[in-house]
């Protein structure tokens, strides 16, 4: 229903919409049942209905209420579920962005969020978008559909407004299970962390290439925005080359021309920061990865060291020097030893502020399937300061005692290099690199 005039309010019962407009000069209540086609206006009036963003809903059978997430550490917002008759939780289903209303019908949620309005079935998680909602809009939905603001084209004036129906059928239509994500265009890089994926979809014009997003369970795509620095609005011929992935995090890698430019973006708040650039040439940014929170970054420039840089966030989270480097990795690390003949690999976790974990998936006998951590905490030997509790675990059956010991004894003189470190800043490592 197109309106001409500015939609201040708006509730759905049954079949029918009551809102509340400035058309004309004044406020007009009208009623409007899609359904039929037909609606009424009534003359001007002074009351406009108070209206409070709702974050709990219920529809006889389930009670739903919206958990705020946070930044640091990455957690989601989340749609609570509770059974209505015994108040017992079920779930807590993570939203795709930040949530600021709820309201419930036969199963199904509807959950405004900075991205758009959503639809939630509560039984699975299962989600869908199912429209780019006008600010401060706040859909709902009745067993017969939901109503919602629509602002697809973000061309909504105080002049012109569009509210749009959905009959319940074509909202759970939107929550049916899918195959394979089909993309029309040719793909270029992509990057994966936990349950989302993102790529690049080429523009065959090479004007601007898109980023799309695929959250694997629940078969959603969509594409985030392609704006300034992604694609600035006169550039050389080119395009995104790399990606990865952090929780909401994304590094995006532009080649235009000569230019090499690191961008960091959130797909949950459209945010855009420019990290590093670069001219091919005299330098280049060869590798980027990302896991968790966590982003990281390989920058080589002619005749001077590496730098590997790390991202919080968007933050700046350091970055160290090092002679050479062509690959980087959030989540895994490689060791080499000039004595040993094989390296070891590990899969790396982290806790932030709180642990920092390796669990080797390859390398030494008897380590594979062995764990190595350290765990901060409060310290428990002095008035003050952070502990560093180290542990190794989970050798292979039949590992010899000596080399038990020997292995000990090198973790400890590892540590004592590590505090030595922390104390006075200048590094002494106890396998110093091999000159080449």
């Amino acid at each position: 229903m197109a309106i001409k005039g500015r939609i201040d309010s708006y509730s759905l019962s049954g079949w029918r919409v009551k809102l509340h407009a400035w058309v004309g000069g004044c406020e007009r209540r009208i009623v409007w049942r899609p359904a039929r086609g037909t609606s009424s206006a009534s003359g001007c009036t002074s009351s406009v209905p108070a209206s409070t963003p709702a974050r709990s809903a219920g529809d006889g059978r389930y009670r739903v209420s919206l958990v705020p997430g946070s930044r640091d550490p990455d957690q989601p917002d989340r749609l609570a579920v509770y059974d209505a008759r015994t108040g017992r939780g079920l779930h807590a289903w993570p939203l795709p962005a930040d949530a600021s209303s709820v309201d419930v019908a036969r199963g199904v949620a509807v959950v405004s969020t900075t991205n758009g309005d959503y639809v939630v079935r509560l039984r699975d998680g299962r989600f869908a978008l199912v429209g780019v909602k006008h600010p401060g809009d706040q859909p709902q939905i009745e067993p017969a559909g939901m109503v919602f603001q629509d602002d697809l084209y973000k061309r909504r004036t105080a002049r012109r407004s569009l509210l749009k129906f959905l009959p319940f059928a074509t909202v759970t239509h939107a929550l049916r299970p899918f195959g394979p994500l089909r993309v029309p265009q040719n793909i270029g890089d992509f990057a994966l962390d936990g349950r989302s994926v993102i790529f690049v979809k080429k523009d065959p014009a090479g004007d601007c290439d898109r980023i799309g997003v695929w959250t694997i369970p629940w078969h959603y795509s969509t594409d985030l925005m392609d704006e300034p620095p992604i694609c600035p609005e006169r550039h050389a011929p080119g395009g995104i080359t790399a990606l990865a992935l952090g929780g909401q995090y994304v590094e995006v890698l532009t080649t235009y021309g000569t230019v090499q430019t690191l961008i960091s973006s959130t797909f949950v708040h459209c945010i855009e920061k420019v990290v590093s650039r670069t001219t091919l040439g005299s330098g280049s940014i060869p590798a980027l990865a990302g896991d968790g929170s966590t982003l990281a970054y390989v920058l080589s420039r002619r005749g001077q060291q590496s730098r590997v840089g790390r991202l919080q966030g968007q933050r700046p989270a350091g970055a160290v020097q090092i002679p050479s480097a062509a690959e980087v990795s959030a989540d895994r690390g490689r060791f080499g030893f000039a004595a040993a003949p094989v390296d070891l690999l590990a899969d790396v976790t982290t806790e932030p502020g709180k642990l920092v974990r390796m669990h080797v998936t390859s390398g030494f006998p008897f380590w594979e399937g062995s764990t190595w951590e350290w765990e901060l905490g409060p310290a428990s030997r002095a008035e003050s300061g952070t502990s560093v509790l180290f542990r190794h675990y989970g050798f292979g059956a039949g590992y010899a005692e000596i080399d038990l010991g020997h292995t000990a004894a090198t973790w400890a003189l590892i540590l004592d290099r590590l505090q030595s470190y922390v104390a006075t800043g200048s590094p002494q490592p106890f396998f110093p690199a091999v000159a080449g």
